[in-house]
């Protein structure tokens, strides 16, 4: 299901993203992401006391976070539409999802997820500043 949930967003993010940051950047944002994801999911039994459940569970939604969180944070103010119908500013959606990350990882522990959700949220945090152009 996650793959078949990532293919669509995908799909519809990809083709803007490129358009806006060019294929370089973009495949420097999308395999990073996933790196960076990947990296601090592998480390959470390190950083936890090994208390994971599964470390070894990574996901295909790791990269198309990223994008989401580079693009929440660059753009804040534009309109996103859950399922197609409600809309609701990306930045207001970004912090509504990093708070949710958070808010499993304080009151129910680290879960298999809980690494890579919030360092592919960072990394694309992280890159929309660097490529911020003032």
């Amino acid at each position: 299901m996650s793959l078949v949930l990532s293919s669509i967003g995908v799909a519809f993010m990809v083709p803007s993203v490129v358009s806006i940051l060019g294929t370089s950047r973009f495949m420097f944002l999308y395999f990073g992401g996933g790196i960076a994801g990947n990296v601090l999911h592998a480390s959470m039994p390190l950083l936890t006391n090994g208390r994971v459940s599964d470390s070894r569970n990574f996901g295909s939604i790791g990269p198309l976070t990223s994008l989401f969180a580079w693009f929440a944070f660059t753009y804040p103010t534009l309109t996103v539409q859950i399922f197609g119908i409600v809309p609701v500013p990306a930045g207001l959606l970004g912090l509504a999802y990093t708070g949710h990350e958070f808010y499993k990882l304080m009151h129910y522990g680290v879960q298999s997820d809980s690494g890579s959700s919030i360092g592919t949220a960072l990394y694309g945090v992280i890159f929309s500043i660097l490529t911020r152009r003032f």
